[in-house]
């Protein structure tokens, strides 16, 4: 009998070209595989490579609800190019996963972006640590995000002095302090009605997370950096490929 795998990483690889999608599963989550592997941890795999029916529908009924109100600015402009709307898209898509998550037999999930590179960490299972594990970051006063300054605008004489980065976070049902209603897409689909800023999932993120008393019960996320920008992930995956190649 197959033993019962408690835990799932998720990945949105959804690229409109569809070359660089393929590049980034064989090398980049190929790898986060490999990791998992080698740290003993029996995880599923699911790769999101398709933005999911509901995240285009809604994204598409909030850009007739901004021209609607001749809503502009901000992150409706986004929505006026098929490009950067496909950005939206998938950036809302992990509350997609998020609400799947709590719907599945799962007991804990990570999420991990399709461009990191995970920094090795006898420490490194997450899902057995009943944490809700996000990255944090600190946002100066000379440079706010628009993470706080939104916050602030909404939730005012409160301190805000970190915001939440979602390249990736772990979620663990035993301990998750009502994630699955506080994130789910009807409340954040209101959002979007109040402010086009909330079109970011980090903003998202962090503003619900000082709304619900959740941003000082937050863990610290897996370790991992970024590959870069867009020039050095075409780089970066293409020296992989090669270098496998001739190996």
């Amino acid at each position: 009998m197959k033993t019962q795998i408690n835990n799932i990483v998720y990945c949105i690889c959804s690229y409109q070209d569809k070359d660089i999608q393929n590049k980034f599963i064989n090398t980049v989550i190929r790898d986060y595989k490999k990791f998992y592997k080698d740290l003993n941890i029996a995880v599923d795999f699911k790769i999101i490579t398709s933005i999911p029916q509901t995240i285009n529908e809604r994204i598409d009924n909030i850009h007739q609800y901004y021209i609607k109100k001749n809503i502009t600015g901000n992150y409706s402009n986004w929505l006026k190019k098929e490009q950067s709307k496909h950005i939206l898209k998938a950036w809302n898509t992990k509350f997609y996963i998020i609400e799947e998550f709590f719907k599945s037999n799962y007991k804990g999930m990570i999420y991990l972006d399709c461009d990191l590179i995970l920094k090795n960490t006898k420490k490194h299972d997450y899902f057995n640590s009943n944490a809700l594990a996000f990255t944090t970051r600190i946002s100066t006063s000379l440079r706010k995000k628009e993470h706080i300054k939104i916050t602030e605008k909404y939730i005012p004489n409160i301190n805000i002095d970190r915001y939440i980065h979602a390249s990736g976070f772990c979620i663990n049902k035993d301990h998750c302090f009502n994630l699955n209603e506080i994130l789910n897409l009807n409340e954040i689909y209101s959002l979007w009605e109040k402010d086009s800023i909330f079109l970011r999932e980090e903003v998202v993120l962090t503003y619900l997370f000082y709304k619900n008393n959740l941003i000082d019960k937050i863990k610290q996320c897996i370790k991992y950096k970024h590959i870069g920008s867009w020039k050095t992930k075409i780089k970066y995956l293409n020296e992989i490929i090669h270098s496998r190649i001739h190996t």
